[in-house]
């Protein structure tokens, strides 16, 4: 192989297992239901997780968690 380096051919990915980081999420968006994925997320790196906000978002998606719905107020519907 001509004008490819070295580097490149020896570059081996490592495999990023999403499990433990999946599972506080889900641990902590079940404890704090009243929380979405910036302030979990934010839980998480102060128990000391080194996970990046893209990788949260997307857990969070993959796992179908929502906030609850907000209802309306008596005051809000009759106006």
């Amino acid at each position: 192989m001509t004008g490819v380096a070295r580097s490149t051919l020896q570059y081996r990915p490592q495999a990023d297992s999403d499990d433990a980081p999946r599972l506080a999420l889900i641990r902590l968006a079940k404890q704090c239901s009243l929380y979405g994925y910036r302030k979990v997320g934010g839980l998480l790196r102060a128990e000391g997780s080194r996970t990046k906000h893209k990788k949260i978002e997307r857990i969070w998606r993959e796992e179908g968690l929502q906030l609850p719905h907000r209802h309306k107020t008596e005051a809000a519907q009759s106006s």
